[in-house]
């Protein structure tokens, strides 16, 4: 993980909103987790507690996620040895390893890796109380029910795959367990009233307007299909059947099957939550629990190899994900290089941050003034001592753009120059928006500064020879406009 992404990279926005929260108070913590995240502040709240003990850096955050993220591989490696699968452990550390959503989760201070952990833990205990009555796996598979719920909500998901498993591969005395499991289901339902009606309440209360739009045929097929995984194992499937012929094993239907659920099950019900809520849910984030299924897959492919032909797979493997294709830079908002460049230049110009999010597009959303702190967390956690102003939208409508040139045209009024601090999303292109902002406003881009996808923008006043050019030249427009 390591080869891959620096321990020590900046956070990008939603790390630096998990650095905000743990300095509030604990009582405090919780209100705001439940308000601007959506989410249960389990996370946050232990999180916290892991900063007393190993400090609140990078790295230090990071690592509760890390660790996490390796006992989840763990917790596969078990499943697959309660399968019977032969020779899965390779494959499975293998393809965690070699899928950059894993990664992600790892090396990420946010509560991804606490879920997929909870999920993994989940599905172990119940392939345990499937095929016994024991009290203690009964106890430790609605406990893990319980903290999947509240690690992310999205998680739960979790639980539609163990009703198909129980369902595809019904146990011994399918009626006696169906019941049981009815019954731990009841239970478990009881614990998530709680998190349910937070979500009800967020969503009427809370939500911002979020510009949704319907998810892609692309993006649908896109998403359960990582292709540098694709990549590796036909690679080294293809230079394995080149030096070694493939053994025949028994199939494993039940099991592949199962598995493929496990795999594309996240993502169907991501696009079903989405078209229900009308919200943009469709994130590999949000789907991470599924590598387990993917593992499963591979391992069982994998049986079909000769030792021969094993170890030369791996070797392929191995050289593929390192050399070819491993990304070895995932976060690309550099939000201490900006914050540092800023600290550098003069504290008495005003300086402007724009998330370059959809939230920010909604007025009501942008004019509470709870919401910069929401906003503002990646300087909070770099620059604290920079003050800064959230601004308007960065839209094409009228009304934004009419706001963002009177509030340029107000700081130019009385500072020679003013900053402007840009997160910019793949695919947007605000930065031109501010330009014509500036123009219009009597000022011009100097200076651009890229820290990854944050941009440091300088906007100074035009002299007034240009300032009285453009006077006249919107003056002509404006005499053209009413002809």
């Amino acid at each position: 993980m390591s080869f891959r992404l620096p321990w020590t990279f900046s956070f990008w926005l939603d790390e630096t909103i998990t650095g905000w929260l743990i300095t509030l108070p604990l009582a405090q913590l919780i209100e705001s987790s439940l308000r601007f995240q959506a989410q249960s502040p389990l996370y946050f709240v232990i999180i916290k507690g892991w900063s007393e003990i190993v400090g609140s850096s990078e790295a230090a955050l990071r690592s509760f996620s890390a660790l996490c993220t390796l006992a989840s591989l763990a917790l596969t490696i078990k499943i697959a040895r309660t399968l019977n699968l032969p020779n899965a452990t390779l494959w499975i550390v293998l393809t965690f390893f070699s899928l950059e959503e894993v990664t992600r989760t790892a090396l990420s201070a946010r509560p991804y890796g606490l879920a997929l952990f909870a999920a993994t833990l989940s599905t172990y205990s119940f392939l345990h109380w499937k095929h016994s009555d024991s009290i203690k796996w009964s106890v430790l598979y609605v406990a893990a029910l319980i903290l999947t719920f509240y690690a992310h909500y999205l998680f739960v998901g979790v639980l539609i795959l163990h009703i198909l498993w129980l369902l595809l591969s019904p146990p011994i005395n399918p009626v006696l367990k169906i019941r049981s499991y009815s019954i731990l289901l009841s239970i478990t339902f009881l614990f998530f009233i709680p998190g349910l009606a937070h979500m009800l309440w967020w969503r009427t209360s809370f939500r911002s307007a979020f510009h949704w739009a319907l998810p892609t045929i692309e993006e649908i097929i896109r998403s359960p299909f990582p292709r540098h995984l694709l990549v590796y194992l036909l690679c080294a499937l293809a230079m394995a059947r080149c030096i070694a012929p493939f053994n025949q094993p028994p199939l494993y239907k039940k099991e592949f099957l199962i598995s493929m659920i496990w795999w594309l099950l996240p993502t169907l019900l991501l696009v079903l939550l989405s078209l229900v809520t009308r919200s943009p849910l469709l994130i590999s984030r949000y789907g991470v629990w599924r590598v387990g299924g993917i593992a499963l897959v591979v391992a069982l492919l994998s049986t079909k190899l000769s030792p021969r032909a094993h170890v030369a797979a791996l070797v392929t493997w191995i050289f593929l994900g390192t050399t070819l294709e491993a990304q070895r830079v995932w976060h690309e908002e550099g939000w201490r290089q900006a914050a540092q460049e800023l600290r550098e230049r003069s504290s008495a110009l005003p300086l402007f941050l724009s998330s370059g999010f959809k939230e920010s597009e909604d007025q009501h959303f942008i004019h509470n003034a709870e919401n910069h702190r929401y906003l503002g967390a990646p300087l909070a956690q770099y620059a604290p001592m920079v003050p800064y102003i959230v601004a308007p939208a960065l839209t094409e409508s009228p009304e934004s753009l009419r706001q963002l040139k009177d509030t340029l045209r107000h700081a130019l009024s009385t500072h020679e120059a003013l900053f402007f601090v840009l997160l910019e999303q793949r695919g947007h292109s605000r930065e031109t928006i501010l330009e014509a902002a500036a123009e219009r406003s009597g000022g011009e881009i100097r200076e651009r500064h890229y820290f990854g996808l944050v941009s440091l923008i300088k906007i100074m006043k035009k002299n007034e020879k240009a300032l009285a050019s453009l006077m006249e030249t919107s003056s002509d427009d404006l005499k053209h406009h009413h002809g």
